[in-house]
């Protein structure tokens, strides 16, 4: 009968211990987790400062035309649109400049880059539009 009530002793005793041990795992958790906060707030903070994340894209042509419509009253009107054309070839090079910037004890990667873009058009192609040339309207053209 003794061995039976060392044993749940012993078990009291480990249980405590057991608590005891996870009071200070607790307080490092809870660092842990202020640090990965404050981290977090060093990254926006430094990228606010910088741009956010950018697209790179090609050259696109805009061709504005315009297609006749006849309204109930018989009256004709035009109506407006808009043909784009991408760049028949793209080169983009770049290069990218890493830095480090630092907000107590973090650091946080931001980059800056040099761009080139060059991009070739063949002729267009306006006939696939289905359009008469007299209503392609080529000096409100855009690129």
């Amino acid at each position: 009968m003794w061995d039976k009530g060392k044993l749940f002793i012993k078990a009291i005793i480990i249980f405590i211990m057991a608590l005891l041990l996870w009071v200070p795992t607790y307080f490092i958790m809870n660092i842990v987790k202020e640090r990965e906060g404050r981290q977090k707030e060093a990254i926006a903070d430094i990228s606010s400062k910088w741009a956010e994340k950018q697209v790179i894209t090609g050259p696109l042509l805009m061709i504005p035309y315009r297609t006749p419509i006849t309204d109930e009253k018989g009256q004709q009107a035009w109506i407006r649109h808009n043909a784009y054309f991408m760049a028949d070839k793209l080169d983009i090079s770049s290069v990218v400049f890493p830095e480090k910037r630092k907000r107590g004890i973090y650091e946080v990667a931001v980059y800056k880059t040099d761009l080139r873009i060059t991009g070739l058009f063949n002729a267009v192609q306006w006939q696939k539009l289905n359009v008469p040339a007299e209503n392609i309207l080529w000096n409100e053209s855009l690129l």
